[in-house]
């Protein structure tokens, strides 16, 4: 096989590399340079691994944003974090606790010592750690002085001392004595923590500082700048913790930084779209980018400038998968394309009117919703609706298209039923009798339309009325998902519920119990439903599905 080279001046070579993502300063002769190809450009990436779902019934949470640390008489250092609790024993093992352990929320917001017993709070009750397992109690008035006391309020010296916006309160009271913010740059006293004969606070976005009663100082600890967003402070021995806002755990033991993440999480569990794409499933999120589990771990994909890796923005709203490729449409409304291996950033940029509000597609066609209309794509060819008067103005949310009709679902208007061979549209509201008028998702199942709403549940149309679910009279359908069966799933900010194909609904958190109720995204894959939520991610497995 022949070996390609390039040959240039030095100028021409120093652009290439910085295209592809080098740094190099070195001296080179200007001109009759040769430069092996492989030297210059990066190796292509791979295409992510494809990975089987669990063969059980399992919760996946991030834990990198740490809210709360204690340490255990035994020695073991107890983490709360937002994806459940994280506990080090002394032997160094870490165990982590979810739902499916017990806790009866994954957000924890803090974590104490209760005698012999640690106790977790979340925002929906306590759960205390018993005899090796997590036992949920009512929330109750806590006979503890020292209960409501989190890692911004501590007792030193005898004296309640609480982080305030300009800087730390002496007591509990409004009015208590104000010590004012050391001179930092960080943005306010996040955390704090009585350490010998001082009392140390995590300036947010900074470091460390030191007051001794009378003044403060700069604690010079060498913090790393991963570790710079403090939220939680623990410290045991020599060693000190410190937790957080995204970056895990860290420990410093005297002579250097640890950090702990813990394996085979995803960076963030906040679902807002789900989708199984060549046996890969990503996930997007609120402000994190996208996760994919793949088979060789989580992949993380952010608006970083990794060339073939990076998005055009940390907040991918939705996901289709149209002719062998993934499309993610952007909050800004830009969209990019997934080919398995590499993203190429705002692959549309010549849409008429710029800003994606909704993706679909069938196998026919891509359609882009954009203000008062859609565009269509066939993977050659592009055709624009955007001149229809009844759409002028209207904010559209989401589309779908059925053969010979395109639904779409507004935020003001109810839903539009376009026929293409008539080019009429046609609108179904309240007064035909929609239980609201914001639609929030469309599906369809056999010839039956499902449309969710923003305050009115889940109602269908049969092609002669439309009928509402009394079971979710009120509620937010944030997502649909057909079950390949016949029935189909409906998430709701209140839990995920079942419709079987004889029409009974039955909601799915009465007798999975360890699923959170704020669901926000489906995936149906053969194995199981993948379910999407606010506080993590949630699989349920075939045979717990089919139980009564």
């Amino acid at each position: 096989m022949r070996k390609h080279s390039l040959r240039c001046s030095w100028p021409l070579l120093r652009f290439a590399l910085v295209v592809c993502g080098f740094t190099i300063a070195i001296a080179l002769p200007l001109r009759g340079l040769v430069v092996p190809l492989q030297a210059v450009l990066p190796p292509p990436p791979r295409p992510l691994k494809p990975a089987s779902p669990p063969d059980k019934d399992s919760v996946l949470s991030g834990t990198r944003q740490v809210s709360g640390i204690t340490i255990a008489p035994d020695g073991a250092v107890w983490v709360a974090t937002s994806g459940g609790v994280l506990r080090r024993g002394k032997d160094g093992v870490w165990q982590k606790f979810t739902r499916l352990d017990g806790l009866p929320a994954h957000e924890v917001r803090s974590i104490r010592i209760n005698g012999s017993e640690i106790v977790a709070v979340t925002p929906h009750g306590e759960a205390i750690w018993r005899d090796e397992k997590w036992a949920a109690q009512p929330v109750a008035a806590s006979t503890n002085d020292q209960a409501d006391i989190g890692s911004t309020a501590v007792t030193w010296r005898g004296t309640i001392y609480r982080a305030a916006l300009a800087g730390l309160r002496v007591g509990t009271e409004a009015s208590s004595p104000l010590i004012p913010l050391p001179p930092s740059k960080g943005t306010h006293i996040s955390a704090l923590l009585p350490h010998g004969d001082q009392l140390w606070a995590a300036l947010f976005g900074d470091g460390l500082w030191s007051f001794d009663g009378k003044s403060w100082q700069s604690v010079a600890i060498d913090l790393p700048e991963q570790a710079r967003e403090i939220t939680a402070l623990g410290s045991n021995d020599k060693t000190l913790w410190v937790g957080t806002r995204r970056n895990g755990l860290w420990k410093n033991d005297g002579k250097k930084w640890t950090q702990y993440l813990q394996p085979d999480e995803p960076f963030d569990h906040n679902a807002q779209a789900l989708i199984n794409y060549r046996g890969v499933l990503l996930m997007s999120t609120l402000e994190d980018g996208l996760a994919a589990r793949t088979g060789d771990g989580w992949k993380h994909f952010t608006d970083d400038v990794t060339p073939n890796l990076s998005l055009s923005s940390n907040a991918p709203r939705q996901m289709v998968e149209f002719k062998g490729n993934l499309y993610a449409r952007h909050g800004g409304g830009k969209i990019d394309r997934f080919d398995g291996a590499v993203w190429t950033r705002a692959v549309f940029p010549f849409l008429p009117r710029k800003k994606a509000l909704a993706l679909a597609a069938d196998n026919q066609r891509l359609c882009v919703a954009q203000w008062g209309g859609w565009s269509e794509w066939d993977g050659k060819v592009w055709k624009h609706y955007l001149n229809l008067p009844q759409l002028q103005g209207l904010p559209i949310v989401t589309v779908y298209p059925n053969g010979s009709t395109l639904w779409i679902g507004t935020q003001s208007r109810g839903v539009g039923e376009f026929d293409y061979t008539t080019n009429k549209l046609r609108w179904h509201d309240e007064r035909h009798g929609l239980p609201d008028d914001w639609i929030t998702c469309l599906a369809h199942t056999g010839s039956t339309l499902y449309a969710g709403t923003f305050v009115g549940g889940l109602t269908w149309w049969d092609g002669r009325k439309w009928t509402t679910a009394p079971q979710l009279k009120g509620e937010n359908v944030t997502a649909l998902e057909p079950d390949g069966a016949g029935g189909l799933f409906i998430a709701t900010r209140n839990g995920v519920w079942h419709r079987s194909p004889q029409a009974v609904l039955q909601r799915l958190n009465d007798d999975v119990k360890f699923l959170d109720t704020e669901a926000q995204a489906l995936c149906k894959v053969p194995e199981g439903l993948w379910i999407g939520a606010r506080t993590g991610l949630f699989f349920v497995a075939n045979p717990t599905l089919r139980e009564p």
